[in-house]
């Protein structure tokens, strides 16, 4: 898994809700945008939301301002998304991800992908947005 990868994928949160079965997937991560106005999000433009979302973890993460995420700023990265992950996905509470817990995980995440990259909101992803979000997975 590379860098892109990890950071969609550790990008996407559902928020816990009263009922355990009612899940609202949102999405926390880069957020891809037609800057150009064409109708279309480009790979430059799903680049360019990487770049900036890169570049915000580093603000909130590099405690030695050094510009880069040591292996230390990365394990604290790491252990907030993973309490995140807890709090949003833990149904029962018990600080581990049943199987039903981590497909309802991943579920929500494919949801949040498909209308992260659905960028005429038809509810499908088309060729062309498949080919963006399949570049910017890559």
């Amino acid at each position: 898994m590379n860098s892109k990868q990890l950071l969609i994928i550790s990008s996407f949160f559902i928020p816990t809700t009263l009922s355990l079965s009612l899940f609202a997937a949102t999405f926390t991560g880069p957020t891809p945008v037609d800057t150009d106005g064409d109708g279309i999000i480009s790979s430059e433009e799903v680049q360019s939301a990487f770049t900036e979302y890169y570049a915000s973890l580093v603000t909130t993460y590099d405690v030695d301002g050094d510009g880069r995420l040591s292996d230390t700023e990365k394990a604290t990265l790491r252990a907030d998304r993973q309490a995140e992950t807890l709090a949003v996905y833990d149904a029962d509470g018990n600080g581990e991800l049943s199987a039903d817990e981590q497909q309802a995980m991943r579920e929500a995440r494919q949801q949040a992908l498909r209308v992260a990259f659905d960028t005429d909101s038809d509810g499908e992803l088309s060729n062309d947005e498949t080919t963006i979000k399949d570049e910017a997975l890559q």
